[in-house]
């Protein structure tokens, strides 16, 4: 499973997409697994988004 979380940090890099696997790491996952999983890819670093 490992291997498939890091081919796909891998697009999300190149395409520039890792809001949108974000919330499907979020939905499949869960958010802890997620949270980890991102950080570790180091996608989807928490940034501010003003959406007020």
């Amino acid at each position: 499973q490992n291997q498939l979380v890091l081919k796909i940090g891998m697009i999300v890099r190149d395409r520039g997409a890792s809001e949108t696997v974000g919330k499907i790491l979020h939905r499949v996952l869960g958010d802890e697994r997620a949270e980890r999983i991102m950080s570790e890819l180091g996608i989807g670093t928490p940034q501010p988004v003003s959406q007020e």
